[in-house]
């Protein structure tokens, strides 16, 4: 349930039929879920709450306190879960995974990206550069690891800042020919929709 704080309906001013809503809420999580649920819409579900619930930890606490030392671990982990689940989908709607029911391990994943040439247009990089770069923190952080250092999440939050995430729901959305009339800030511009 959410209570919502305030909402505005700005109609479009070029003449189309376009209305822009713009609410916020009491409740941080739901707002960002809302949000995300328009940004991110070809990610899965799950993978916008798991994306909601690491910005809402990175934002409340490891951004806040200094105290919060364990963050970049929690943050690591949940980060890169949801970009492993995004990719193997992808590996899978681009019809590279013989066995759609398997699910790739980080290693196999980025040499199967690598090597069918899986890329998304809309990054400044190349989706095996990051997965390659990613590589040693995803089995240090899901391993129970916890000496993942700022400086090793400095290194996801520079692809996460480039949009990695939105670059990864535009592609699902391509590969299911599934076309969008919207386009937004990036989430970390606003909490609005």
């Amino acid at each position: 349930y959410d209570t919502v704080q305030n909402i505005s309906l700005t109609p479009n001013t070029d003449n189309s039929n376009f209305v822009y809503v713009d609410w916020h809420s009491i409740n941080r999580i739901n707002d960002l879920y809302m949000l995300y649920k328009t940004q991110y819409c070809g990610l899965t579900n799950a993978s916008i709450l798991d994306l909601v619930s690491a910005d809402v930890i990175e934002e409340e606490y490891y951004l806040k306190d200094e105290r919060f030392t364990i963050a970049p671990s929690i943050l690591m982990k949940q980060y890169l879960s949801i970009i492993e689940r995004e990719v193997n989908e992808i590996i899978v709607l681009s019809g590279f995974n013989p066995n759609p029911d398997q699910h790739l391990n980080w290693y196999d994943m980025k040499n199967r990206v690598r090597k069918r040439g899986i890329d998304i247009d809309y990054l400044p990089y190349k989706l095996h550069e990051a997965l390659d770069d990613l590589y040693p923190f995803r089995n240090h952080s899901m391993h129970g690891e916890t000496d993942i250092t700022k400086e090793d999440y400095l290194i996801l939050c520079k692809y996460k800042n480039q949009e990695l995430f939105k670059g990864l729901s535009v592609k699902k959305l391509e590969l299911t020919n599934t076309c969008l009339l919207y386009t937004s800030p990036s989430p970390r511009d606003s909490t609005s929709s």
